[in-house]
């Protein structure tokens, strides 16, 4: 009963954070590997019905933790997984649900095909840089493409989009390796900031020719990068010998 009476509040709670801010985005219009590398899950789905709750009727000793679906937080769609980029999810049909009441709620099309790039399948929210714009078929195709190219990890990774570099780099045994050039699409498209890695591991962060503050995307990619160093910094260093 009392993790029945968490879990309820763990809702309202929610749900109160939820519609007490307005919604504020960052997004890149782009492919970006911030996107990439922030997310858990990027996956392709379509949009098959909306998704009825029923609440369960079993009588049961030990009571159910109540749904989201219960109390409308979520407005839930029953989806169909078309192909996975990135993550753990399977590849059958499964219920998606899109956070209701805050300023940041979206609702997709019955019938649509879309790419979500989110933590799981309850966090997609206006701010999943796929949903902020229309995107046109070419770009949609391209996005697939590029998903599909770092999912492969081919030896060699060049990343282009409307004819111009977004990102430059190589795998070595699975891994990234080496220089992966992070490239500004404004002005003269050069490198933004080179991300240095060693078999995997982030080593360092630098700037380039064409970074830039007044580039607000550039900015906080380059920064997330910055702090990753941070995290594993502190995460590696023995307490004591900071």
């Amino acid at each position: 009963m009392e993790v029945y009476r968490k879990t309820i509040l763990s809702l309202f709670t929610f749900f109160i954070t939820s519609v007490s801010f307005a919604c504020s985005c960052a997004y890149s219009e782009e492919f970006n590997l911030l996107d990439y590398d922030s997310c858990a899950n990027i996956f392709e789905v379509k949009i098959e019905s909306k998704y009825e709750f029923k609440k369960d009727s079993a009588k049961s000793d030990i009571p159910k933790p109540p749904s989201p679906y219960e109390f409308g937080l979520l407005n839930g769609y029953n989806i169909s997984m078309i192909e996975i980029f990135k993550g753990e999810l399977k590849l059958s049909k499964k219920i998606m649900g899109f956070p209701n009441g805050s300023s940041c709620s979206w609702t997709p099309e019955i019938g649509g095909t879309y790419i979500f790039y989110a933590n799981s399948l309850n966090d997609v929210e206006a701010c999943n840089r796929k949903l902020v714009k229309k995107y046109d078929r070419e770009s949609y195709l391209n996005e697939k493409s590029i998903l599909r190219s770092l999912k492969t990890k081919a030896e060699e990774v060049r990343i282009k989009s409307k004819g111009k570099t977004l990102i430059e780099g190589k795998y070595v045994r699975g891994k990234r390796d080496g220089a992966w050039k992070i490239y500004s699409t404004k002005g003269q498209n050069n490198v933004a900031f080179i991300l240095n890695y060693t078999h995997g591991q982030l080593r360092s962060v630098e700037k380039g020719d064409g970074y830039s503050e007044e580039n607000e995307w550039l900015g906080i990619s380059y920064h997330y990068y910055l702090e990753q160093l941070e995290i594993k910094y502190e995460d590696t260093t023995t307490p004591g010998m900071r």
